[in-house]
């Protein structure tokens, strides 16, 4: 029986039966690989979307741990940590 991807199932792509992650937790799933982080680069085997991003200062890649529900972020959420990151990374380029 083919495994479903939950982050293409959750997206609305078309693709949604293969696999989301292999058994050492790499990414495999070929929408989700193809996604850049806006906060810290990684794509490919190791790509997540800016909620699951280590750098996150509101989640720190653990949004479940933190008390967040799964699926997206509320947009102002998403736009606080977006705006906090380019703030953080603009106060690192004055020195």
């Amino acid at each position: 029986m083919k495994q479903f991807c939950k982050f293409c199932r959750n997206n609305n792509e078309e693709e949604i039966f293969h696999e989301f992650k292999d058994v050492t937790g790499r990414v495999v799933c070929p929408v989700l690989s193809q996604h850049v982080c806006e906060l810290c680069g990684a794509s490919g085997s190791d790509a997540h979307t800016r909620k699951y991003c280590p750098l996150n200062p509101l989640t720190l890649g653990e949004p479940e741990k933190r008390g967040f529900p799964p699926g997206m972020l509320p947009l102002d959420v998403q736009n606080h940590t977006l705006l906090l990151m380019r703030a953080l990374a603009a106060s690192h380029h004055r020195y």
